[in-house]
């Protein structure tokens, strides 16, 4: 009965110290809704981006509305497709009416950019990545934050919570008293 009694409290001590974890997540991260600068703009192609807290990562999907190729110049994506047509992996040129995505991920705390160089009609863009990550959580009951000197004590709170619990429901569990009649 104690021993069920510390599991659970160290279980509801966990979850009530550890407010980001969720199932399933291996990272969990809270970012910045991430931001997209091209130099000089397409005139006929547009990116966009969807974060992903539960793997801390951003996913970068540019679609070419051009009439010509648009050229990946230092990358590849990891997919490219056209409507109803397959998707297909590991493609460095984008055909007209296609889009390339590519899953960026991210491994630490603070304001990360990549850049990504295209090439499109013979002229070259520069498109920038930005996004702020806070905190990255690596779902083993530590985090890492931006605050200096923050100790992560997560674990150590969650044990003590756990043996109290199972004090207090050993020493309220009914006693055995022997009544000789």
């Amino acid at each position: 009965m104690a021993i069920r009694a510390a599991a659970w409290g160290m279980f509801v001590a966990a979850m009530l110290t550890h407010g980001s974890a969720r199932a399933g997540c291996g990272t969990v991260c809270v970012m910045s809704e991430p931001r997209v600068l091209v130099e000089p703009e397409f005139d006929c192609a547009w990116a966009e981006t969807m974060s992903n807290d539960c793997g801390c990562s951003v996913r970068l999907i540019v679609h070419n509305e051009c009439a010509t190729p648009i050229a990946a110049q230092n990358f590849e994506f990891e997919r490219c497709r056209a409507m109803g047509v397959p998707a297909s992996a590991n493609c460095a040129s984008l055909s007209p009416k296609t889009q390339g995505d590519l899953e960026l991920r991210l491994g630490h705390v603070g304001l990360q950019q990549r850049t990504f160089t295209f090439l499109e009609d013979g002229k070259a863009h520069a498109l920038r990545v930005e996004v702020d990550v806070t905190s990255i959580d690596d779902g083993e009951m530590c985090s890492v934050g931006r605050l200096p000197g923050r100790r992560r004590t997560s674990g150590f709170i969650a044990l003590v919570v756990g043996c109290f619990i199972a004090l207090v429901a050993r020493r309220d569990r009914p006693t055995r008293d022997c009544v000789l009649r």
